[in-house]
């Protein structure tokens, strides 16, 4: 139960006792630092990826044609989102190949562009659109559109991602002066001379 004082004199208002001001007082001092709590709430972390199983033992069985053929590895599917963006980016770069530099990113970059890119389940590019690209060089938003959609169809994101048919998400493309470019999920550390 809440108990209120009137103030000397008839007509003032009802007022908090000092109790319930200090409750009060301690409250408003409390909820930014448990609003801030409730917001750090910790990532999830992928389970670690079991190894594959041993092949089975072959069978004694007469060789079939298939067989006798040398077969095309496929690779492995990514697992997790940073495995799939590595793939990604890796697929980007290798659609693009003469437009890629090596080495590490130099500074200053002539330009940094942020896109955001949407895939299907079936990797296909349904959208990029271009996020952040300098004033000084706003063509090369535009040119980092192209190599994206160059690579198109990529590397269809894991189950995981695409439960509901797409996914959206970010990546970087360092400029050099030459507009050879790098993706930032591949790039080493940026030389600092």
């Amino acid at each position: 139960m809440i108990r209120l004082d009137r103030p000397r004199g008839a007509s003032a208002p009802l007022i908090p006792t000092s109790r319930l001001q200090r409750a009060w007082r301690a409250f408003g001092l409390l909820m930014p630092v448990l609003l801030g709590l409730s917001a750090c709430a910790p990532t999830p972390v992928p389970p670690p990826s079991r190894p594959p199983s041993p092949p089975p033992a072959p069978q004694p069985s007469a060789p079939s044609p298939q067989a006798a053929a040398p077969s095309a590895r496929k690779p492995a599917e990514p697992e997790t989102e940073q495995q799939w963006r590595r793939t990604l980016a890796e697929h980007i770069v290798a659609a693009n190949r003469e437009r890629v530099f090596d080495g590490r990113p130099p500074n200053p970059l002539k330009a940094v562009v942020v896109l955001e890119l949407t895939v299907g389940a079936d990797g296909r590019l349904l959208r990029a659109t271009v996020m952040r690209a300098p004033d000084h060089a706003r063509n090369l938003g535009a040119e980092a559109v192209r190599t994206a959609q160059a690579a198109s169809p990529l590397p269809p994101p894991p189950r995981m991602l695409a439960s509901r048919g797409a996914v959206r998400f970010t990546e970087t493309w360092l400029f050099r002066d030459d507009n050879r470019f790098q993706i930032r999920t591949l790039a080493l550390p940026q030389l600092l001379e």
